[in-house]
């Protein structure tokens, strides 16, 4: 039996990185980032810099995508072990592999939300900016008006969303 689980979190936690991999090559494809990020930054430093600029950050992205792979790791251990302490303090038993089965799960349930917003932008949208993309479909701040909300209420109402 434990070694049944223990396939079963290895097979949700590799499961976790390929979902995740997939939505940032996903996202890559759907936006065409080299674009945009040229669009935003050619009025701004001019042409010649804002090229410089969009090739810099395309040479790192394999690099980026690793890096972020790395912290998602990092996450779900965090996370892990704090409700492992959280649950050493208050005397409630339960082992790290369910902990970490209940962590993995609930990391699926925001990668699906990440899933959706792709597709939301797939289909519904086909002009892409910075700004368009900055506001997420299924947050609070969608339901208003982004530039009629304070600029210090955007950061927080694009956070709260349905899957999180």
């Amino acid at each position: 039996m434990i070694y049944i689980l223990t396939r079963k979190i290895h097979v949700q936690f590799l499961l976790i990185i390929a979902l995740y991999i997939t939505t940032i090559v996903l996202s890559n494809h759907i936006f065409n980032f080299k674009e945009l990020l040229f669009e935003n930054y050619h009025p701004v430093v001019g042409y010649e810099r804002a090229k410089e600029l969009v090739n810099y950050i395309i040479k790192f992205q394999n690099i980026s995508t690793i890096i972020d792979v790395l912290l998602l790791i990092i996450k779900i251990i965090a996370i892990t072990l704090l409700l492992k302490i959280g649950c050493l303090f208050t005397n409630f038993s339960i082992s790290f592999k369910n902990i970490l089965s209940i962590v993995i799960n609930s990391e699926l349930i925001i990668i699906l939300g990440h899933f959706f917003n792709l597709f939301y932008f797939w289909f519904a949208n086909d002009i892409y900016t910075l700004e368009s993309i900055s506001t997420p479909p299924f947050s609070v701040l969608a339901l208003f008006n982004p530039s009629e909300v304070e600029p210090w209420l955007r950061y927080p109402f694009s956070l709260l969303n349905i899957f999180e």
